[in-house]
This record gives C-alpha cells, structure tokens and sequence, in this order.
C-alpha cells in the first residue's frame, strides 16, 4: 500500500487545514472574549424583544416615508 509522496504530502496538507479550523471552532466556542460577546448579544436581543411587546416596533424609514 505504498502511496505517492505527493499524495501524502496532499493528505497531511488537508488534515492540516481541517484540524486548524477545528481548533479555531473550538476557541471560539469556549473562550472567554467570545463566551462574553455572545451572551451579550443575547440579553440584548431579549431588551429588543421586550421593548417591541411593551412600546411596539419601530417602522422602518423606508415604510414610514411611502406610507407620507
């Protein structure tokens, strides 16, 4: 079962590139700058959300100016 160095050489370039986008996965998935930012994100889209149901959505300019 002797391969082409080529071809190895391939193959070990390919699981390269595949660990390193695993590894960037994974910091982004527990590192503590982007846990933060995403929680973050979260309370604010629930504030949004809350603001909508108590003081209704805010149209958009586009709406707002054909509806004038």
């Amino acid at each position: 079962m002797t391969q082409d160095p080529d071809q190895i050489r391939a193959d070990i370039e390919r699981t390269r590139a595949e660990l390193s986008a695993d590894v960037d996965t994974l910091n982004e998935k527990v590192n503590p700058k982007y846990v933060a930012q995403r929680k973050t994100e979260q309370v604010k889209d629930r504030a949004r959300g809350v603001k909508e149901k108590v003081m209704g959505a805010v149209p958009t300019p586009s709406s707002s100016s054909s509806e004038q």
